[in-house]
């Protein structure tokens, strides 16, 4: 009587290459630069510790899917955190709106 309820589902295929950009996608979490301070060489990000953001962590921040370098956390609050640019030249270049991605298994 239960085989009467089912349903055989034939074989379903998924190209490769949509897993891969999913699982590259899910690799890191993406987040945006709120503010920039150039004066004191420093960025306020809306990822926090609610990622597991930590002090120390360093992250790439990207402008159009182009690297403009990375920022070191030195601060981690709860849904956002306080970073020092690495290259005080890049500081400049950085702008509100930018996208930061954190990948948790490469951090301290």
């Amino acid at each position: 009587k239960e085989m009467e309820d089912t349903i055989a589902l034939g074989r379903i295929v998924v190209p490769s290459e949509k897993i891969n950009e999913q699982a590259e996608a899910a690799s890191y979490y993406s987040g945006k630069v709120m503010n920039v301070n150039t004066r004191y060489n420093f960025v306020v990000i809306d990822l926090g510790q609610e990622y597991g953001i930590k002090e120390g962590a360093e992250l790439p921040v990207f402008h159009n899917k182009k690297k403009m370098g990375d920022i070191v956390i030195k601060e981690a609050y709860t849904h956002m955190s306080l970073a020092t640019v690495i290259q005080e030249k890049t500081a400049s270049e950085i702008r509100k709106g930018d996208e930061v991605r954190f990948t948790p298994q490469n951090q301290p």
